[in-house]
């Protein structure tokens, strides 16, 4: 592998963890506000 398909790997990685981690705290959030506060309908 040369070095920019070390680059792309490290700039995929990087994306792929950030974007699992957002994934995970709109999940997170969305749940916590489910139980935190009742739905006003």
């Amino acid at each position: 592998m040369n070095d920019a398909g070390y680059i792309f790997a490290g700039y995929f990685s990087t994306f792929a963890i950030l974007a699992g981690y957002a994934a995970w705290v709109i999940r997170r959030k969305r749940s916590l506000s489910r139980l935190l506060r009742p739905e006003d309908g």
